[in-house]
């Protein structure tokens, strides 16, 4: 226990590195706290390193692996040190080539007030995902197969790209609501779709335009308000724990208040649902390691792989789990393959927080935030998920095509209003 809570501190003091290198020289709440390293620290800590604490309380107890010894969570706990220590080295090494200028410089992000000719394509894009949501939850209720098997069919592609660009303008609605004080429009933008995304089951597409949209106001207003993400964190526990109990009881022919409270319980999140369930994966594929390298696994994503040798009786049922980046590396090329791999992941964090700060207009802003959601989600299946991405980022590209931005017009307002060399860090 002693030798695996020093793995644990490790790779707590390895994120603290992370978040220095990304942050170092940022001047704004948006380049200081949503960089990419902030990004991969927050969901490497919902899936990784939680659930260790979690297993090491409960006698190294590994979901769906009852082999699971100490010795080898032990193991899978020494291969993340070197799989963020990797990542730290790319960073850094990124950081080397560029000058203290280049590191320190960067502009400031203009936050537009939307004219009316974008409000109106953001409501076009709002009401094509509306109705497209509507249909996805509509052959999904009326169907008992996975959510999943909607989109391998083309109007179930097709709806499934409106639905994105739904979620986008979801987003920017509830933020500048927040942040202008219109609440009447908040208050539609999630009951509208947020009730359609309901009766899909992605809880994802709910939560994340929330949580976004809350990012965006502190963004801003350039002050970290240490409530507001609290509170956000007690919504996103609340949604996760309430949402698949709910909807299983609306799908059920006869509907009990009892029985969704009797399924809501704090151990789902990281004990006995697959919320959290990167370590758990990780440790299953690290462990066992009865797969043959397969390199090809870079380009078409492990998922496949690591749930039929893995998972068969699982996936039969429509079942799967997220292969992680280090796992889905592992798969690829063991050791070797995990580290290097980790180094060119660790690469493209770092290029990403360059270029964050010589984002321009919102829209672009916007693109960003959501596409970090799916680069930085280390737990999930990460080539599986591109078209999910490419489909979320897609909108911020067609505004600006469709409404160029001004450059930094002078009657927008920058972020903060006044940007100087401090952040206002509100406990409130």
């Amino acid at each position: 226990m002693f030798t695996q809570t020093l793995l644990v501190i490790a790779q707590c003091a390895l994120l603290g590195g992370l978040i220095y290198l990304c942050a170092s020289g940022g001047r704004t709440v948006f380049q200081r706290f949503f960089n990419p390293g902030c990004w991969f620290s927050m969901f490497y800590s919902l899936w990784f390193l939680i659930p260790q604490l979690v297993s090491m309380s409960n006698r190294n107890f590994i979901l769906d692996y009852p082999g699971a010894t100490q010795q080898l969570v032990q193991r899978s706990q020494w291969h993340l040190v070197g799989f963020i220590s990797a990542i730290l080295l790319g960073v850094l090494v990124v950081r080397l080539l560029f000058d203290n200028s280049a590191r320190t410089g960067g502009i400031n992000l203009t936050f537009e007030k939307l004219r009316a000719a974008d409000y109106q394509l953001l409501a076009i894009f709002y009401i094509f995902g509306v109705g497209a949501t509507i249909y996805l939850g509509n052959q999904l209720m009326n169907s008992e197969g996975m959510r999943s098997e909607l989109v391998k069919t083309p109007v179930g592609m097709l709806a499934t790209i409106l639905s994105f660009f739904g979620v986008f303008s979801m987003a920017v609605f509830i933020g500048h609501g927040l942040f202008e004080r219109r609440y009447l429009m908040v208050f539609f933008a999630v009951v509208v779709l947020g009730g359609a995304i309901f009766f899909t089951g992605a809880r994802g597409r709910l939560l994340w335009p929330l949580s976004l949209a809350v990012a965006y106001f502190l963004c801003r207003t350039n002050q970290m308000k240490i409530g507001h993400i609290l509170a956000l964190g007690m919504l996103g526990i609340l949604v996760l724990l309430v949402f698949d109990p709910l909807l299983a009881a609306l799908r059920s022919t006869r509907f009990s208040w009892q029985e969704v409270q009797d399924k809501v319980l704090i151990s789902n999140l990281f004990m006995t649902k697959r919320n959290f369930d990167g370590f758990a994966n990780f440790t299953v594929i690290v462990s066992q390691d009865s797969l043959a390298a397969d390199p090809n696994i870079l380009l078409r994503g492990g998922r496949s792989a690591f749930m039929n040798h893995y998972f068969p009786g699982f996936l039969e049922k429509g079942v799967g789990f997220g292969t992680t980046i280090p796992g889905m590396l592992w798969l690829a090329g063991n050791l070797k393959g995990l580290i290097g791999g980790a180094f060119v992941y660790g690469a493209i964090l770092g290029l990403l927080s360059f270029w964050m700060r010589w984002l321009k207009t919102e829209p672009m802003f916007w693109s960003y935030m959501f596409a970090m959601t799916w680069i930085a989600a280390c737990g999930g299946n990460f080539q599986e998920s591109l078209d999910k991405m490419i489909a979320v980022v897609l909108p911020g590209f067609v505004w600006i095509a469709i409404l160029p931005f001004r450059h930094l017009r002078q009657e927008g307002s920058v972020v903060g209003d006044k940007v100087s060399d401090s952040v206002s860090v509100d406990p409130g």
